[in-house]
């Protein structure tokens, strides 16, 4: 088992139904989730002492786009080492965004749920029979 003081997943998305959706998604598979409306909630969180084991974050938000704030992400001595994935309406904007793994919007949750634990290490908990052969809900 998984120490319970591993850091949350944050998910910068100005989206309310995305951000929502994945949060309610990987909190039922048992990760914790720090939920932010945009790239300067996010940057708040981050500068407050919020170490994630992973960002999933939006390119284009309000405040502070996602390259901007994945710019200072990559020049701190420790956020430079969390994984990142890019989860993206306008994947064209994408551009020279250094990340792990990027997905489009709308979401194909078992394809993120793929990128989620191979970039977490891990799953969060057992996969029932029923689990397998039943096919994820879309956020």
């Amino acid at each position: 088992m998984r120490s319970k003081h591993r850091g949350p997943i944050l998910i910068a998305d100005d989206d309310g139904a995305t951000r929502d959706g994945l949060a309610e998604f990987l909190t039922e598979l048992g990760y914790r989730v720090v939920p932010a409306r945009d790239g300067q909630e996010a940057m708040d969180f981050l500068l407050t002492g919020v170490t994630p084991i992973l960002l999933m974050i939006d390119i284009c938000m309000p405040n502070l786009a996602g390259d901007e704030l994945l710019k200072y992400v990559h020049t701190d001595p420790v956020l430079r080492f969390v994984p990142v994935l890019v989860v993206t309406g306008s994947p064209e904007r994408v551009g020279r965004t250094v990340a792990d793994a990027i997905i489009t919007k709308p979401v194909n949750l078992s394809s993120l749920l793929t990128h989620v634990r191979r970039l977490t290490g891990g799953r969060r908990r057992k996969t029932t029979q029923a689990d397998a052969t039943r096919p994820p809900p879309e956020a």
